[in-house]
């Protein structure tokens, strides 16, 4: 598996998965306030009524100045049109005033990594706060289980549609979910992977334990090498540690989806909860293992299961397969087997 190139970016000030510490409110007003006054000092012109819904956003304002090849990409790639975004002399002249209003370590991302969370918090002024709200919409919602990640990624890019430029919708939508929802942006899932199935569940606690490592690599790896990753076992504290705060959120979200626990509004579920979920999942694993097992074992005959039946009533030391019952009959002569 391979994890992001070093200079990527993305908004670890606000990543779910990431051990950077996070924005604070204060911090995020000031962030928003600095963007305020650069939207003020930017000179963007008129537009009309037609092409200017959510252009005034951060996003909207930089996309004008996008070259129009990445712009026609938008849409089948939407990583490497915000990668293209983030770079652009203004979003990196931005970040860099960012991160000295907001006093943030200078590194070779740092300024990237500014402009990023400025995308996001413009978007959605809650990012990172919940992985249930995304720009008012959740992924991990009831009316989603069952639905394959590339449908429910969808779903929300419609959502989006309404606050940002249509064509900027994906790049939007592939913001938010590095912030909050990293499992969605793997590549190459197999047909039928589902939101809500066991699979689903499992694959998910992996790409966490990855994100919790490498923050955005994830959106560059295949379903294939996330579970790859997990047939290694973690080998220090840290590692199990790691484990048990990322599993939470899935065997949580398979419980709720399968109806083994009830949805609560505040996603705040009490150890019973959770205690329940495990213990269902756990024994949901052993019939799914038993079942794959009798799925490739070969099925016994008719006969086998009549010899089977002789053998337990009458014993086992008797041949039940010799030809030894005569009816004769004239010259005739029936052989009956078993």
């Amino acid at each position: 598996s391979r994890a992001p190139d070093a200079d990527k970016g993305g908004a670890l000030p606000l990543t779910r998965s990431s051990g950077s510490a996070p924005l604070s409110q204060a911090s995020q007003e000031q962030l928003l306030q600095v963007v305020a006054q650069w939207k003020a000092d930017s000179k963007v012109p008129v537009l009309d009524a037609q092409s200017s819904k959510g252009a005034d956003s951060l996003m909207g304002r930089l996309m004008r100045n996008l070259p129009e090849a990445i712009k026609k990409t938008m849409k089948d790639n939407p990583a490497a049109a915000l990668d293209a975004l983030i770079r652009l002399p203004d979003a990196k002249a931005l970040g860099e005033r960012l991160q000295e209003a907001l006093k943030g370590e200078p590194t070779q991302t740092s300024a990237l990594e500014f402009v990023s969370a400025a995308l996001a918090i413009d978007l959605d002024p809650t990012a990172g706060a919940s992985r249930f709200n995304l720009a008012g919409y959740d992924v991990y919602a009831q009316e989603n289980v069952g639905a394959s990640p590339a449908e429910i990624k969808q779903r929300f890019i419609r959502h989006l549609e309404a606050k940002v430029v249509v064509d900027a919708a994906p790049v939007a939508a592939h913001l938010l979910l590095l912030v909050s929802a990293p499992e969605f942006l793997a590549n190459e899932f197999p047909p039928g992977t589902v939101y809500g199935s066991h699979t689903w569940a499992n694959y998910s606690i992996e790409a966490l334990r990855i994100e919790k490592q490498v923050p955005g690599a994830v959106a560059n790896m295949t379903f294939s090498q996330v579970m790859l990753f997990g047939q290694t076992e973690p080998i220090s504290q840290g590692g199990f540690t790691q484990l048990k705060e990322v599993r939470r959120g899935p065997v949580l979200d398979w419980a709720v989806a399968n109806g083994v626990i009830s949805a609560r509004v505040d996603n705040g579920y009490p150890p019973e909860d959770y205690n329940l979920a495990v213990a269902a999942m756990i024994k949901q694993q052993k019939q799914l293992s038993w079942a794959g097992k009798a799925l490739v074992s070969k099925a016994p005959t008719r006969k086998e299961l009549a010899i089977a039946e002789l053998k337990r009533v009458f014993g086992q030391g008797i041949d039940v397969e010799k030809k030894v019952l005569k009816d004769h009959h004239g010259d005739l002569l029936f052989n009956y087997s078993y």
